[in-house]
């Protein structure tokens, strides 16, 4: 199974953003590194929900997507590995909209990305998960997620 790694200061921007931007999804990029398995998150990219609809959906401002490629270009070791969003009132599971955008997103880029997903639910606890879709970018596979020390 592959895995992402994260920072715990990440891990905790991440939560940071998503409850200021309650009752609505919040959303950003993940850049950095990747192996075959293993995809380590460097940098954050913090993006506007253009959402009409942003208590359950998220569209991810194109100008924080242009700043991730620039930083990428910029260190060629780097890659946008996927994308984050919180569900301010469901679990870190994906829902049907999310398999529908990563299909469509892998239709257009043939890239399998990842989508992690956190949980803004009081009884989660701040959970949160990580997908990508499978080879036939059909379906969602679990990806692990590890908060690494320090």
């Amino acid at each position: 199974m592959p895995s992402l790694e994260l920072r715990p200061s990440q891990r905790a921007a991440i939560f940071e953003q998503a409850r200021a931007r309650l009752p609505l999804e919040a959303c950003g990029l993940l850049v950095g590194t990747k192996t075959a398995s293993t995809f380590c998150v460097l940098e954050l990219i913090e993006a506007a929900n253009l959402s009409t609809r942003g208590q359950d959906r998220y569209q991810l401002d194109p100008v924080a997507y242009m700043r991730a490629e620039r930083l990428c270009q910029a260190h060629p070791d780097r890659h946008v590995l996927g994308f984050w969003h919180s569900h301010p009132q469901s679990s870190a599971q994906h829902s049907s909209i999310d398999l529908e955008e990563a299909r469509g997103l892998y239709a257009a880029f043939q890239e399998r990305y990842l989508y992690l997903i956190v949980s803004m639910l009081e009884s989660e606890a701040e959970a949160a998960a990580c997908w990508r879709l499978d080879e036939r970018g059909e379906a969602f596979e679990p990806v692990k997620l590890k908060v690494l020390p320090k």
